[in-house]
């Protein structure tokens, strides 16, 4: 039921409602506050708000998310205020609410059904193997909760008639829902329960039906018994309707059942008639009322005989002990018969039998009160301890005070105190009937535990387990157990209440220490409280510091005081508080006594602080100390954990990783491999029979194993190998969560590893150019940082996180992020804290262009200078995040870098040599002006000037920079960088190279070298992404499974770019041209390179729009304008828009407001055709530079020139002579005399003179051949993210030409070297046409034409299943999508890839004509990716996508003709290639450029043979 039956309420407050009123998505912990600080009357409205977010998520299958804000709606509902967590199932279905508004309830209730529905339907793979917390008891615990004396059916039977008839009509859909499920899976899994789990949902199903319509008929099924056939019974059955008849019916009923007349004779004759015929009664289900109705007929009169009154109840009760109509004996009859019985021990037991069947908690405590004493105490503790578990069953703890007493009267506790370990083995239901009555019966539990002779140490370990006990589910009053339990003694007072806080977020007041033992667990406390407590922390650690201090000086150090000191130490360190811990460790040396095994721990806590804290120079004797330790253990004959040996170890292979001794991590990681080889507890086969913690403990240092790997993975360049060690590690950590309940110090350093390996992993990813892994590490830290109470470490994810969305494009995140990190630094009296809340303002001024930047900057340096031992966390993170957003600055003003002495990784070395080399050049341009002309390289132009000095020392300079950026490729430097920065070490060098040119001249025969190796360059932040996905989804075989992998070695560079060209020259075909297309990052120039066959030297060209000019115009501003168009293209064909459009004119208007948009597209296309590339424009076609036509036309060119200039030397290099030669008209297309014109100017201003250009035009003009000889081609453009949307295939001059796309060359090649991909006869084809069934047109059209081709298979019109999908796209040759997008909301992009490279499969060709389907996902500054590169790595040789959106009239007119050209439909003689069926079909379009130009084709021009 959705909340619209709920009232409006009274207002609420202003900062709430403006809250819920944001038009924004609010973030999960919104909700949380929001429940916490709300009044009682703004409840409605905030679970309203709560409701359309989960619905919403629902719709979104959003299912975890929204299974995952039904939890914080259960703990604002109820009166749940424990550490927040995960709260278990049936905690979610039993829940208590109290006094509550039943419409609020029972919305909870509906809605929490539904998506358990669609979480188990989307989950059952997981529930079939019991796998991720999964399990097939799921059905019944959900099928419990939906009897008669679950909470869910009592809270319904509160609403009104009509309201809740509705809510029974939800359950049967709800119960239909699951008897599917069922049926579907008991198809695919031979599980033996679910024919019992069927036959429960049935019985539901039919109650549910019922009791939502009175009238339909229910069957009850013969077979069925048990507990929900009772429920059906007693649910459906018809209750006895009072009438007005006389008071004397009982009593008729006795006689008519007994068979006695009914004379006028006294009542007590007539009861003696009655007895007299009890003895011949059979006690039987049907004849049951008869007792009950005896009492009714002669209450208020002396029944004597009553002994065999008894007895014939004492016979029915022994033979309905099974039946639920024993329940009938249980109102009146059986309590009657127990009062006055002498020998109780028959119907006693008859209500336990019955009891213990049915769980009935009523005949339970009957048989309770009753027992007679005689019953051995061992047999009474059974029998309570029964009794108790059914009422923590069925949630009925308020009448458990006299059994839980009772239990507690006859235990025994051991002897001794908590504080020497004893707690005792009290049972569950026992623990949980203290919890609840403490909330709820205080005065009489604090009564009754008076009232037992039991000393400090009994009342200790009875408090102790309890606090032990309390879990999210939990209802309790943590005050009120102590109020209950009063115990005197303070060490024992104190060690509780350290227990009570470690597990509930309630602090309790603490006595003043009066023993030495005291002062320890004083500071426990304290430290306990530093993760939740408001204000300044400095003030608490000064206090701990001082209980500590003085604790030393009177300790004897044994277990329970070595316990607590060490868990106290590890929390400070948990906390962040490195420094602290390691100032506590230090006053620790100094004493002598403490035990050896404790000394070790102690030191390797030790050895992690001075890791964290960046101080390695004390590594070293601190690893050695440890070791020695060790020793000494082994010589005493006392046993070195394992655990302990593999910490120690990970330690090294840190110190040696943070140090970047890579031979010394790499012969360290080998030894730890063989350690753990040689460990069964570290393998998952072998470590199931060891306790929980023991294997928690051993799965931890797996994954800090799998992290470390992965930082020296990092530390070398090896992005994606890193990230794959690091998913892996972050897998174990979340099985481990999964495994742990409660609050716990594992679980806590679980999360907080978590933590550290989300945002390294985010950094990974961004690295390896993976973007779909960068969001998914952001989305998880977010998720799990809400999930976990400590406010240093919160505010720090928060800063981390606002970083993190910044850098994604995410401002709204990121601001909200940032705020609620602000908000916990304010409070708190911590630098580092207040720095990292500078870093990232310094990171948004740097990524918003802001000017305040050295200001900021200034700030946070002067911050970190006040730094003490009282810091959280270290300032060597924030000065390494320092350095990125410094480099990140440094691409766009001139800075001063600052010194850290802390990170010496190779990678800062090698940004700060870009950021060198960056700034060089900035000051050489400063001193060289440049008006944009167009350059070419190699020209062969050599007029230049004589060089003055000043120039001379400019040129060295540019030489010094060329020369150590082309270093980065010979010494392999460039493999320790990501994607971003490898694009920006290959704009720096080709800026340096231009800038270059423009004082001297880069000849050819001393070109190649130098051009190979940018045209290298460009190629590797283009691949790099391409082969990080490779890498991560590649499987491999290991004998352990959770174990890191490390890569052995890297191509050298050398031997890679050898490769890379030997491969272009034997691949690339003969009619092949390859063009790159890139957007200075500084300039906004355009750079274009080319490679064909036969051209031993790449090209190099870099064109502004203003030849000549001193104010450029950059190239993104008009992709800014093609930006605009489109998103004004998109506005119109929304639903908003066209639904609101009926009258002829108003279409009439829309037409035209499209027309317009259309015309505004081809303006943008030309401007680039004729103005951006003009005269250059002959790069982009394929020249045969040793025909005989191109040759003497080089040498008339250089002819005419010569003549020009009066020279008597003048050599033209082939691209500058290409440019010229390839404006040769063609076909009807007439010469271009401005875009010659605007080469002249070119060779003129590189030759450094002034020439006469009509004169030298008309003299061109003889020479160039009349009509050039079209020769095949296929052009392969590169764009680069930056221009990638730009649709280069509709410019005028290319539009006719076959076209596609690569992401980059490797990728090409890797097309290249597999067989043909052109399309057999015969061949399999699969469709899915309109798969959201709102394209009826395109179904029809579609439909028949496919259904008519051989060996075609597919679906229309119906949403298809993803399982079904990859089977058919794996077994096809080719792949036609007609819907909304890509199909990628039908296929989970990372399971493809999986499926793909996993099993070495691949995907057939495709042609995917959904809206946008090739366009790229950019997020702020990482890699942009999209679905395409996806098909191309696994394997599709060829797709057909849109860039934008598109109307499906154009489109389908669009792919009828591609289809009809390409051969697939229709009879045409000609086929063409799919490219060129492409370029010819574009103007099939109404819209020949809105929807003409954005189909696009990646990959090769395939064909139909």
């Amino acid at each position: 039921m959705a909340l619209t039956e709920i009232l409006p309420n009274r207002p609420r407050k202003a900062a709430l409602l403006k809250e819920f009123k944001y038009e924004r998505r609010l973030k999960d912990e919104d909700y949380t506050r929001v429940y916490d600080c709300i009044l009682p009357y703004d409840l409605r409205e905030a679970v309203k708000a709560h409701h359309r977010l989960i619905v919403g998520m629902v719709h979104e299958k959003k299912i975890d998310l929204a299974y995952q804000e039904l939890q914080k709606m259960f703990v604002g509902l109820c009166d749940c205020r424990l550490r927040s967590g995960e709260v278990p199932l049936s905690t979610l279905l039993h829940g208590e609410f109290g006094d509550l508004d039943h419409t609020l309830v029972n919305s909870y209730h509906i809605l929490l059904l539904q998506t358990l529905l669609q979480r188990v339907s989307g989950n059952l793979q997981l529930i079939a193997a019991g796998e991720n917390g999964f399990n097939i008891l799921i059905f019944h615990t959900i099928a419990s909760s939906l009897t008669r004396t679950g909470s869910i059916v009592k809270w319904i039977e509160k609403a009104p008639g009509q309201v809740s008839l509705k809510h029974y009509a939800g359950l049967r859909k709800v119960a239909t829902g699951f008897l599917k499920i069922i049926d579907f899976l008991h198809q695919k899994t031979p599980l033996a329960q679910l024919s019992g789990y069927r036959e429960e949902w049935v019985l539901l199903q039919m109650k549910f039906s019922r009791l939502a319509d009175p009238e339909v008929q229910v069957e009850v099924p013969q077979s069925a018994q048990g507990e929900f056939l009772n429920d059906l019974r007693a649910s459906i059955e018809p209750q006895p309707v009072p009438t007005e008849q006389a008071p004397n019916d009982p009593l008729q009923h006795v006689l008519h059942e007994l068979q006695i007349d009914s004379p006028v004779v006294p009542s007590t004759k007539l009861y003696s008639r009655v007895i007299d015929k009890l003895g011949s009664l059979l006690p039987t289900a049907d004849r049951v009322d008869v007792l009950d109705n005896i009492l009714l007929a002669f209450d208020g009169i002396d029944m004597p005989s009553k002994e065999t009154f008894i007895d014939c109840v004492a016979r029915f009760a022994k033979e309905l002990s099974t039946n639920h109509k024993f329940q009938i004996l249980l109102e009146r009859v059986l309590p009657f018969a127990l009062d006055l019985a002498k020998d109780k021990s028959e119907m006693v037991s008859s209500c336990f039998r019955f009891g213990n069947s049915h769980q009935n908690c009523a005949a339970l405590l009957l048989g309770l009160h009753h027992l007679p004493p005689s019953v051995e105490k061992r047999k009474k503790q059974g029998l309570r301890e029964l009794t108790l578990n059914c009422l923590m069953i069925n949630r009925q703890f308020e009448h458990s005070l006299n059994a839980t007493v009772g239990y507690l009267t006859d235990h025994d506790f051991p002897e001794g105190s908590v504080l020497r370990g004893t707690t005792g083995n009290l049972p569950e239901c026992v623990l949980k009937s203290l919890a609840y009555l403490s909330k709820y019966r205080l005065d009489d539990l604090s009564e009754a535990i008076a009232s037992l002779a039991m000393g400090d140490d009994s009342r200790g370990q009875l408090l102790l387990q309890t606090l032990l006990s309390i879990d999210e589910a939990s209802v309790v009053s943590v005050k009120g157990l102590f109020s209950a339990f009063t115990i005197k003694d303070s060490s024992t007072l104190l060690f509780c209440i350290l227990n009570a806080e470690r597990v509930t977020e309630v602090f309790l007041s603490l006595p003043k220490p009066t023993t030495t033992f005291d002062r320890l667990l004083s500071a426990a406390i304290l430290t306990n409280r530093l993760k939740t407590t408001p204000g300044p922390v400095k003030p608490f650690l000064a206090d701990i510091g001082t209980h500590i201090g003085a604790w030393l000086r009177n300790t004897s150090f044994d277990d329970v005081e070595s316990e607590t000191l060490t868990t106290l130490t590890r929390s400070v360190f948990d906390g962040g508080h490195y420094a602290f811990a390691l100032y506590i460790l230090q006053m620790l040396d100094e004493v002598d006594s403490i035990p050896l095994e404790m000394r070790l721990s102690l030191q390797l806590l030790s050895i992690k602080c001075s890791l964290r804290l960046g101080k390695y120079e004390e590594i070293p004797s601190k690893l050695s100390t440890a070791g020695r330790l060790m020793k000494q253990m082994a010589e005493s004959k006392m046993i070195v954990e394992s655990l302990s040996l593999v910490e120690w170890k990970l330690h090294q292979f840190e110190y040696f990783i943070n140090t970047y001794n890579a031979k010394k991590a790499g012969e360290k990681f080998e030894e730890i491999t063989r350690f753990l080889a040689c460990k069964p507890e570290f393998s998952l086969s072998a470590n199931q029979s060891m306790p929980l913690t023991q294997t928690i403990s051993c799965l931890l240092l797996n994954a800090h194993f799998l992290h470390l790997t992965a930082k020296f993975e990092y530390s070398t360049g090896r992005f994606a190998l890193a990230l794959k060690n690091l998913k892996l590690a972050i897998k174990i950590g979340v099985s481990i969560l999964k495994k742990l309940s409660g609050a716990c110090d594992l679980k806590d350093e679980t999360v907080r590893f978590l933590l550290t390996c989300y945002k390294e992993g985010f950094e990974l990813a961004k690295q390896a150019g993976c973007l779909g892994e960068a969001v998914n590490m952001i989305l998880e830290m977010d998720h799990i940082n809400q999930s976990f109470k400590d406010s240093l470490i919160n505010a720090k994810a928060h800063f981390a996180l606002a970083d993190m969305y910044l850098l994604t494009g995410d401002m709204l995140t990121s601001a909200l992020q940032y705020e609620e990190g602000q908000r916990i630094s304010s409070e708190k009296d911590m630098a580092l804290l207040k720095a990292m809340q500078l870093s990232s303002v310094l990171l948004s001024y740097v990524l918003n262009g802001e000017s305040k930047t050295t200001l900021i900057k200034s700030e946070l340096l002067e911050t970190l200078g006040h730094v003490d031992q009282m810091e959280a966390f270290s300032s060597k993170d924030l000065l390494s995040d320092l350095g990125r957003y410094e480099y990140l600055l440094s691409q766009k003003e001139s800075i001063v870098l600052t010194e850290n002495n802390t990170d010496h990784s190779p990678q800062t070395i090698l940004l700060k040599t870009i950021a060198s080399a960056r700034q060089e050049i900035l000051d050489v341009k400063s001193a060289i002006i440049d008006k944009g002309n167009a350059i070419v390289i190699p020209s062969g132009l050599a007029f230049t000037s004589e060089l003055n000095e000043k120039d001379l020392s400019i040129v060295d300079k540019l030489l010094d920079c060329k020369d150590t950026l082309l270093r980065f490729l010979e010494n392999d430097y460039s493999q320790l960088l990501g994607v971003e920065e490898l694009k920006d070490l290959q704009n720096t060098l080709t800026r340096c190279i231009f800038t270059l040119s423009q004082i001297t001249v880069v000849k050819e025969e001393g070109a190649e070298s130098l051009l190979k190796d940018v045209f290298y360059l460009l190629e590797l932040p283009r691949v790099l992404p391409y082969q990080s996905l490779t890498q991560i989804h590649r499987t491999e075989q290991k004998s352990n499974e959770i174990m890191p992998t490390l890569s052995t070695t890297n191509l050298k560079n050398v031997h890679a770019k050898e490769l890379f060209f030997g491969d272009l020259s034997s691949l690339l075909p003969k009619d092949y041209v390859v063009i790159t297309i890139d957007c200075c990052a500084q300039s906004g120039d355009l750079i274009l390179s080319k490679l064909q066959k036969g051209l031993s030297i790449p090209s190099l060209l870099r064109l502004s729009l203003e030849r000549g000019a001193s104010q450029l115009t950059p190239f993104w501003s008009v992709m800014e304008k093609l930006v605009k168009i489109i998103d004004e293209s998109h506005k119109t064909t929304n639903l908003d828009t066209t639904r609101n459009i009926r009258t002829k004119e108003e279409r009439k208007d829309w037409w035209k407001r499209r027309f317009i948009l259309d015309a505004k597209l081809k303006n943008v296309l030309d401007n680039v055709g004729n103005n951006w590339l003009g005269g250059f424009k002959g790069l982009l076609e394929l020249t045969d530079y040793s025909s005989t036509e191109f040759l003497f036309f080089k040498s008339e060119l250089q002819r005419v020139w010569k003549k020009s200039l009066g020279v008597n030397v003048l050599d033209f290099s082939d691209t500058i002579t290409e440019l010229y030669f390839n404006l040769t008209p063609s076909g009807n297309v007439p010469l271009e005399i401005k875009h010659l014109q605007d080469l002249i100017k070119y060779t003129a201003s590189e030759l450094g003179v002034s020439v006469d250009e009509r004169k030298l035009v008309n003299e061109i003009k003889k020479i160039l051949p009349t009509k050039r000889k079209l020769q095949p081609q296929h052009l392969v453009l590169l764009p680069s993210h930056t221009c990638s949307d730009f649709p280069w295939e509709s410019i005028d001059f290319l539009r006719s030409k076959s076209i596609s796309r690569v992401p980059s060359i490797t990728c090409l090649l890797e097309l290249l070297k597999r067989a043909s991909a052109d399309l057999k006869d015969g061949h399999l084809s699969y469709y899915v046409l309109n798969p959201g069934g709102d394209l009826k047109k395109t179904e029809l059209r579609f439909k028949t034409m496919f259904a008519s081709m051989a060996r075609s298979n597919g679906i229309a019109g119906q949403t298809p299943n993803e399982e079904e999908l990859f089977h058919n796209l794996f077994r096809t040759d080719l792949f036609v999508y007609a819907g909304h997008g890509g199909g990628e909301q039908y296929m989970r992009m990372n399971q493809l890839l999986k499926k793909s490279i996993g099993e070495n499969l691949n995907l057939p060709p495709a042609i995917l004509m959904g809206c946008s389907s090739g366009a790229s996902q950019k997020h702020g500054r990482l890699e942009p990716s999209s679905n395409i590169m996806v098909w191309l790595l696994c394997g599709s040789p060829m797709i057909v996508s849109n860039l934008w959106d598109i109307t499906d009239k154009d489109i389908d007119a669009f792919s009828s003709d591609v289809l009809e050209r390409w051969g697939l439909i229709g009879n045409l003689k000609e086929r063409s290639d799919i490219a060129s069926a492409v370029a010819k079909s574009r103007d099939t379009c109404v819209l020949k450029y809105l929807n003409g130009a954005a189909p696009i084709v990646h990959g090769l021009p395939i064909r139909r043979q």
